[in-house]
């Protein structure tokens, strides 16, 4: 069973609070360079895979790691983060402009339902987290860096903490209960989490790890 890093993105244009369009051609900030670069220095050996979402930002963060690391297969996933609102709707619009939208979705706690184009269910967007776990499980690499995003990283550790217990996803008290997770912590942009997945056992998870962010060559 591999064990896997989870890696949140750096800091995007949208986390840096300016307007953007469409969620897959955020790219990262100045400020957010740097931080990819401190990733791809705490790896003391090479992943057996790399994989991002289709967004710019997470391979963007990866890509330091890929330079060092230029043998390493690179996958693109659906690991893409979690938009429960249409992008359509919310041309040019900054996180602060769409936030009352934003906590009207999670009042609601409708689990079916989809904004529109471009946009997912929360009962979609649970399936592809279980995918995406399913699939890790199925790999035969040893060791693999998943860049991704905070929503999506934060949905998969909720997934493998809950084991068997697993619930069902088009039920509006599972969608409050991800809901109080969700909002019980943060994953900085840069942080890693560090999960062994084990068969027939619940899988170690580390703490959250961000010492890495304040190292300078």
């Amino acid at each position: 069973m591999p064990t896997v890093w989870f890696i949140r993105h750096a800091e995007s244009e949208a986390n840096a609070g300016l307007r953007t369009t469409c969620p897959e051609t955020v790219v990262l900030t100045e400020k957010g360079k740097r931080p990819a670069e401190d990733i791809a220095r705490i790896f003391k050996r090479s992943p057996d895979l790399i994989i991002t979402s289709p967004y710019i930002r997470t391979e963007q963060t990866a890509f330091p790691t890929m330079q060092r690391f230029p043998q390493c297969p690179h996958e693109k996933w659906d690991v893409q983060e979690f938009t429960y609102l249409s992008p359509c709707k919310y041309q040019n619009t900054t996180l602060l402009d769409r936030r009352p939208t934003v906590n009207a979705y999670w009042e609601r706690l409708e689990p079916l339902s989809n904004d529109g184009e471009g946009a997912e269910s929360f009962f979609h967007f649970m399936c592809r987290v279980q995918e995406t776990v399913q699939r890790l499980y199925r790999l035969h690499d040893e060791f693999v860096a998943v860049f991704g995003h905070e929503q999506f990283l934060r949905a998969v550790l909720w997934f493998l903490l809950l084991g068997d217990a697993a619930p069902d996803y088009r039920c509006r008290e599972t969608m409050e209960r991800f809901h109080r997770f969700f909002t019980s912590f943060t994953m900085p942009n840069g942080s890693l989490i560090k999960v062994q997945l084990q068969v027939d056992e619940a899988p170690w998870i580390s703490q959250l790890m961000t010492s890495h962010l304040s190292l300078r060559a």
